[in-house]
């Protein structure tokens, strides 16, 4: 009996090509990478609301940007988190705020999320860090400017309350006290393989 090479070779092509595609997609799946920024806030007045310092983000200074820059086709961001740490204020200061992201020039500002009145004392005994429920058109706007130009500002602005949501007075006593924010961003590199 004969056998007919003709559509035994372009069977194995295809195998070959789709147990190839499969092997490229395993190799170089999605990344999850994270931005992570500390703020220090040292008290040394009665004001009971501010910002945080603004931390200019640049994607390209990501180490796994830079490892899989050839495969990245677009971002997600899954989450954004803050911790307190090194905390060393009343025991009795409540904490509210929005998360803020502005474009490179500082234009437009798009708030992301808002953080609801919480006792700091507590969230800094807390192990690992409080989730900011994030606004989507707000995490949109920051993968567009992920796509382009690369990079984006990111800051806090906070209130000090009292339990009861009223405005915290510091006393003089108190000017001294610190401690520090952690933010982070988790963030997806999309590979689209």
């Amino acid at each position: 009996m004969k056998r007919k090479p003709i559509l035994f070779l372009p069977t194995l092509v295809v195998m070959i090509v789709l147990g190839s595609c499969g092997l490229i997609s395993e190799a170089v799946p999605d990344v999850d990478t994270k931005i992570s920024n500390t703020y220090q806030i040292t008290i040394n007045s009665s004001d009971p609301s501010g910002m945080f310092t603004t931390s200019f983000i640049e994607i390209q200074d990501n180490p796994d940007f830079a490892e899989y820059d050839e495969y990245i086709t677009g971002y997600a961001i899954n989450k954004i988190t803050y911790e307190i740490i090194k905390y060393n204020a009343p025991e009795d200061l409540y904490f509210s705020g929005s998360v803020l992201a502005y474009d490179k020039d500082s234009i437009t500002v798009v708030n992301v999320g808002e953080i609801s009145s919480v006792n700091l004392l507590e969230i800094s005994n807390l192990e690992g860090a409080s989730e900011v429920p994030a606004d989507t058109e707000a995490t949109e706007q920051i993968v567009s400017w992920l796509d382009d130009p690369g990079t984006f500002n990111f800051s806090f602005t906070y209130d000090f309350e009292n339990q009861d949501g009223t405005p915290y007075v510091f006393s003089q006593e108190e000017f001294g006290s610190s401690f520090s924010l952690k933010a982070t961003l988790y963030l997806a590199l999309l590979t689209g393989i």
